[in-house]
């Protein structure tokens, strides 16, 4: 057989496809078919599970591939390759774990770096390419000088390129947060280009004011947009510009930006929970909200496998705007549902970058970006009337609120950019409230300092337990080395979201911090000075 004959297909399986189609399903086999007999074993399927970090027995691959081995050979060749990908265009992930699973690999990208293999996803580079080319559109220098727009196609996506000057991130947070970047401190090309200490400049200035914004950016170096490409860096890179567009998604999320959010209060809530909650989970509450007008038994609880089969979004867009979205499409296929859907969205001027396959393979960034810019456009939420205000006190609760707004920004931020692991700080008072977060940010500020032994990680749903770290975290507070002023102040205080007591304690745990930090560099001045004198 001729080394091509064993990739041939039918004229009608092949006429399902555009060329590109068929040309990338074909890359995607030969990557798949590591040995390069021509057919996809169960060991190469198993692997490329694994690479999804999916878990399954020999004989759960074997069932997989009997679905589509039509020849009962045991393995899968290009042309059952294609019936699947045929089937999943068709339904989506309703036509199988395999189907969906490889839907979902082909979107992932593999690169060996210096320590390791790192994977980051095409849809979503993609897509944050897209949302880039629409939000900074106008900006006079991006444009003029043929950065923007940038190239969406996967081969040759301009992202990555665009980043190595560090200009471009700069703007995106400036998009993100206004006036993150005094623009007058970034180097800008003019008759000569950017030297490497130049571009190096903007490069830390731009990871310094991600920093800023709280973004988690300890282990990206200036370096690591530079020669983005060349050091296998995109999933660092993929990781901050994904951050950033996550905080300027949501940043109008709040019931300061939203007042009506009051109408998504439980009963026997108070406008104060209202304001604890993170933006994803006044996003979901969003959703059910408008799931339960809509008559629907549904609910959903994440942004990955609770929204891939499209019915929610059919739904929660029929309830906003019933002329847009008709309820017809919850007869249609996944795939057709997905796209009636994001045509939809469309209509409503809604400035989305996800595709279809994004919401049936269960996106879950994707599709949390998703939610907020229909929440940001069209929530559906009736405005209160300034009846309804007073009496619920909102203009009195958002007037306190805003007087520690600044400073539980500033100390949620410095948080944040510790890099603790497992770490982010969406609200103060209410993530310090089971204590753990409180004690791991104690033991990066004085290491070795908490004895895990006493903390309680389990069991939290028990006051007692989360008050108990709350105590121990005091305790810490009160002795040597951080030596804390913390009269009148207890771990219940701190529990129950004291506002000012609670600000006292990390605002002493941030100047010990720095303070300490200070004292380590001007001891290496000092040895650095002696050491010339």
């Amino acid at each position: 057989m001729a080394a091509e004959d064993k990739y041939a297909v039918p004229a009608e399986v092949a006429s399902q496809f555009s060329k590109a189609e068929m040309a990338s399903m074909l890359e995607h086999f030969k990557h798949l078919d590591s040995n390069s007999s021509g057919t996809i074993t169960a060991d190469e399927v198993q692997n490329m599970l694994v690479e999804l970090g999916e878990n399954m027995t020999a004989a759960e691959v074997n069932e997989l591939i009997a679905v589509y081995d039509d020849n009962g050979d045991g393995v899968i060749d290009f042309q059952e390759f294609c019936h699947i990908h045929a089937d999943f265009k068709k339904a989506g992930a309703d036509k199988g774990k395999l189907a969906a699973a490889l839907a979902k690999h082909a979107t992932i990208r593999t690169v060996k770096g210096h320590t390791g293999h790192h994977s980051y996803s095409d849809e979503e580079a993609i897509a944050f390419t897209e949302h880039i080319n629409q939000c900074l559109r106008l900006d006079e220098h991006l444009t003029s000088t043929g950065v923007l727009p940038m190239s969406t196609e996967p081969a040759t996506l301009g992202l990555w390129g665009s980043l190595s000057d560090g200009i471009l991130l700069c703007k995106l947070i400036n998009a993100a947060v206004p006036d993150t970047v005094d623009e007058r401190a970034l180097n800008f090309p003019t008759k000569r280009a950017l030297n490497p200490w130049e571009v190096k400049e903007n490069c830390n200035l731009a990871i310094n004011a991600a920093k800023a914004i709280g973004c988690t950016v300890v282990n990206v170096h200036a370096n690591d947009l530079v020669k983005c490409v060349e050091e296998h860096r995109e999933h660092l890179a993929l990781g901050v510009i994904w951050q950033v567009v996550k905080v300027q998604l949501l940043s109008a999320i709040s019931l300061k930006n939203a007042p009506e959010l009051v109408r998504l209060l439980e009963e026997d809530e108070e406008l104060s929970d209202m304001l604890a909650l993170p933006p994803e989970q006044i996003l979901l509450r969003w959703l059910n909200f408008h799931l339960k007008a809509s008559g629907s038994e549904r609910r959903v609880g994440n942004f990955g496998g609770d929204l891939k089969d499209g019915e929610v979004y059919v739904r929660v867009l029929n309830q906003i705007d019933p002329a847009k979205m008709d309820t017809a499409a919850l007869g249609a296929a996944p795939a057709a549902r997905a796209a009636a859907v994001i045509e939809a969205a469309k209509a409503m001027e809604v400035p989305t970058f996800i595709k279809a396959t994004d919401i049936t393979s269960g996106n879950k960034k994707l599709n949390l970006a998703f939610c907020a810019q229909l929440f940001n456009t069209n929530p559906g939420l009736a405005e209160l009337e300034e009846a309804e205000k007073e009496e619920l006190g909102v203009a009195e609760l958002l007037d306190e609120d805003e007087e520690g707004s600044r400073e539980e920004r500033a100390l949620r931020h410095w948080m944040n950019s510790l890099g603790i692991d497992d770490v982010y700080v969406h609200n103060v008072y209410e993530d310090m409230r089971d204590g753990v977060v409180l004690l791991k940010v104690i033991d990066k500020v004085s290491p070795g300092l908490v004895n895990w032994k006493r903390v309680n990680t389990k069991g939290l749903k028990l006051v007692f337990k989360r008050v108990e770290n709350c105590n121990y975290a005091v305790e810490l507070g009160k002795g040597a080395p951080l030596n804390f002023s913390l009269v009148g102040i207890g771990g219940v205080d701190i529990h129950d979201r004291n506002k000012k007591l609670t600000l006292a304690f990390v605002w002493q745990l941030m100047r010990f911090y720095i303070v300490a930090l200070l004292a380590q560099l001007g001891e290496g001045a000092g040895g650095a000075g002696g050491g010339g004198g």
